[in-house]
C-alpha cells in the first residue's frame, strides 16, 4: 500500500507541475495581450499582476512543488520527516501571505472608483485572481503532504 501511495503521489506531482506550468504560460500570454493590445489602464494593471503571477506559477511548476514524496522515509529516518514537516510549515506561511494578498487585491478592487486610478483597480483584480489560483494549488499540496505524513507515521508505528 505504501508503494502504491508513493507511486500515485509522484504521478500527481507531475500533473500538478504541469498545471502550474500551463497556468503560468497562460498568465504571461494574457499579460502580454493586456499590455500590448488592450490600451486601457485597467488592463495594464491586470497585465502587471498577471505577468508577476505567471512567473510565480512557472517557478512553482519547476521548483516549489518538488517534495520528498518519492524518497523512502524509512531509509532516511526522522531527517526526511523533519524536512517534509519544514516544507509543510513553509507552505502554511505562503498560504497566509496569499490570503493577505487576496484581501489586499479585494480592497484595491472595491475602494478605487476614480477613473484616473483604474491601473490600481486592475492591479487589485489581478492580484486577487493570481493569489486565488496559487492558494488553491498550495492548499492541494499541503493536503497531500499531510496525508503522506499520516501514512508514514502509521507505517512507523506498525514497524515498532
Amino acid at each position: 500500500m505504501e508503494f502504491d501511495f508513493a507511486y500515485h503521489s509522484i504521478q500527481e506531482e507531475k500533473i500538478r507541475r504541469g498545471i502550474c506550468l500551463v497556468l503560468g504560460i497562460i498568465s504571461i500570454l494574457l499579460a502580454l495581450l493586456f499590455r500590448f493590445i488592450m490600451k486601457y489602464a485597467l488592463f495594464k494593471g491586470l497585465a502587471l499582476s498577471f505577468f508577476i503571477g505567471g512567473i510565480l506559477l512557472i517557478t512553482m511548476g519547476l521548483n516549489f512543488f518538488t517534495t520528498l514524496f518519492h524518497n523512502n522515509v524509512i531509509n532516511y529516518g526522522n531527517k526526511a520527516l523533519q524536512q517534509i514537516e519544514d516544507s509543510l510549515f513553509n507552505i502554511y506561511v505562503c498560504e497566509i501571505v496569499l490570503i493577505v494578498a487576496i484581501l489586499f487585491g479585494f480592497i484595491l478592487m472595491i475602494k478605487i472608483k476614480d477613473s484616473a486610478l483604474l491601473f490600481w483597480r486592475g492591479m487589485g483584480i489581478g492580484i486577487m485572481i493570481q493569489a486565488l489560483i496559487i492558494l488553491s494549488l498550495s492548499i492541494n499540496q499541503s493536503i497531500k503532504i499531510n496525508t503522506y505524513l499520516k501514512l508514514t507515521r502509521k507505517s512507523e508505528i506498525k514497524m515498532n
